[in-house]
């Protein structure tokens, strides 16, 4: 449909979605998506729009005022706004700009993580991929065809992975994700060790303060919460699935008595790792 905003140029064009109950209950869904070819003078200020926005500006610039942001989108770089929130966005020399507003369950916690990543401004090494996803849905939902929500709700998730997964240009950090994958790969195979932070730093080229702080910035936990919560994922998967003994299943996960063990489970999961077995089985 063409727009009929002030100060957007004829070419510009924009899709209205209507989600199914599906979609709305379990999915990712896009509520409307455009193309729009913004003039010089162009302002749009509103108190919220029930949605979080994705915008890629293809030439010119946007400048953009939110709760915590106040810059300029420029050519080749993505906007992430929580549009609940009041915002306003505008250009003094004109734009082009491909974007999609979505909403979902899960919605808030990927633009949150990847605003917080990437920045709200943000450039990506590789923007080809995410381009491409958001061309993608502009042309499902500009379609006659009947939409899968179930695919187009993949692709809004791969949009957003890639702001999670993409390197970030001049970023010092990009070899940390990979430096601590190679240490989570080295829990999962030495679980039965002793994985404590001097052990798990040696993986690394990192101080034990630093290896701290970023792996509990890539996981979210500390080194320590992590191997707990390995060892009792471990445990409960074999306490479920095998005839091991609890003494031997202790051993396998990394305890050096059945008594600490059976401590830590019940404090994990609220009941001894004999009646976890009782329940399951």
């Amino acid at each position: 449909m063409r727009t009929p905003e002030n100060k957007s140029g004829k070419k510009s064009e924009y899709y209205i979605y209507s989600p199914g109950r599906m979609a709305r209950e379990l999915f990712l869904y896009p509520i409307c998506a455009g193309l729009s070819c913004y003039e010089a003078g162009y302002l749009l200020q509103r108190n919220r729009f029930d949605s979080f926005l994705i915008l890629y500006v293809i030439s010119g610039s946007l400048n953009v005022r939110a709760e915590g942001i106040d810059g300029t989108a420029r050519e080749g770089q993505f906007l992430i706004l929580d549009c609940y929130s009041p915002h306003c966005y505008g250009t003094g020399e004109g734009c082009t700009v491909l974007w999609v507003h979505f909403d979902g369950i899960t919605a808030r916690g990927y633009a949150e993580l990847a605003a917080e990543r990437c920045g709200n401004i943000c450039t990506l090494s590789n923007p080809a991929p995410a381009v491409e996803y958001l061309r993608a849905i502009l042309r499902m939902i500009s379609s006659c065809k009947t939409v899968q929500e179930a695919l187009l709700s993949r692709i809004l998730t791969d949009l957003m992975t890639e702001f999670l997964i993409s390197p970030l240009p001049g970023r010092k950090d990009q070899g940390y994700a990979a430096a601590i994958q190679e240490v989570i790969s080295y829990i999962t195979d030495h679980l039965e060790e002793n994985l404590n932070v001097e052990t798990l730093c040696q993986r690394t080229a990192f101080s034990p303060y630093h290896f701290i702080r970023v792996f509990k910035r890539e996981t979210g936990f500390t080194p320590h919460q992590y191997v707990m919560n390995v060892r009792m994922d471990t445990a409960r998967y074999l306490l479920a699935n095998t005839n091991m003994q609890i003494k031997e299943i202790c051993s396998r996960v990394g305890f050096s008595s059945e008594s600490t063990f059976s401590s830590a489970f019940r404090k994990a999961q609220g009941m001894s790792p004999a009646h976890y077995r009782s329940r399951i089985l």
